[in-house]
């Protein structure tokens, strides 16, 4: 019975390290890639896949021929942020690009037989100093179909929770002119939803300057008292 259960409690870890890695491996994955024969730079579009922002990410770019075989391995690290279900788009040296490769993709030499395919594997993500030794280094070297950056200021990257608060606070402000307006209407006399109309069609603080010059109204109850 013993036995049973540790074989059990085993099975169950390497199923869920085998989850955990699958999940791992597509917290980033790779839409599309550009390398044209005359390009010194490869485009390499990538997508994250998790509810978090991704801040730093090392990868391998495997480069194949039309033929299936292996032409070369490169290895990247990158500080970058990409938001979650974002995409950027991140510049690569363009491989062996005196030698006018291109990607199948992209647009070919005519008398070129120089094309191929690659294949991405994220090897870490969110965890600096795991780049391989021999590794390339891509340090602000990118450019973004997004719309965060990792140069963004607090306000951009927080997003639509920023936008939001902004919203409320000018919500805020106007709702208090409007509720200084009716104070306003209604010590100088005057009907207070009127002026509160009106400033819908106007605004509430030209509404007020305009309450400010005209002064007070005067009843007829106050003018019979003012004579007396």
């Amino acid at each position: 019975m013993k036995k049973t259960l540790l074989i059990f409690v085993g099975l169950l870890l390497s199923v869920t390290s085998f989850a955990l890695g699958k999940d791992s491996a597509d917290a980033v994955i790779m839409l599309d890639y550009e390398q044209a024969w005359n390009d010194d730079t490869g485009r390499l579009s990538l997508r994250n896949n998790t509810n978090k922002p991704i801040e730093d990410l090392s990868f391998q770019i495997t480069y194949i021929d039309m033929q299936g075989r292996t032409i070369g391995t490169e290895n990247f690290n990158k500080d970058i942020y990409i938001s979650p279900g974002e995409t950027k788009t991140v510049d690569i040296p363009a491989f062996n690009a005196d030698e006018h490769y291109s990607y199948y993709k992209s647009v070919a030499k005519k008398d070129s037989a120089n094309i191929f395919i690659i294949r991405f594997d994220l090897t870490d993500y969110n965890e600096q100093g795991r780049l391989a030794a021999g590794g390339k280094s891509l340090q602000n070297n990118d450019t973004t179909s997004a719309v965060y950056h990792s140069d963004e200021s607090l306000f951009k990257r927080l997003g639509p929770i920023a936008w939001l608060m902004l919203f409320v606070v000018l919500v805020g402000i106007e709702l208090a002119f409007y509720i200084i307006v009716a104070i306003m209407a209604k010590q100088r006399n005057r009907n207070p939803i009127v002026w509160i109309v009106l400033s819908m069609f106007a605004s509430p603080f030209l509404i007020a300057i305009i309450l400010l010059i005209i002064g007070k109204a005067y009843t007829p109850g106050e003018d019979i008292n003012h004579r007396r």
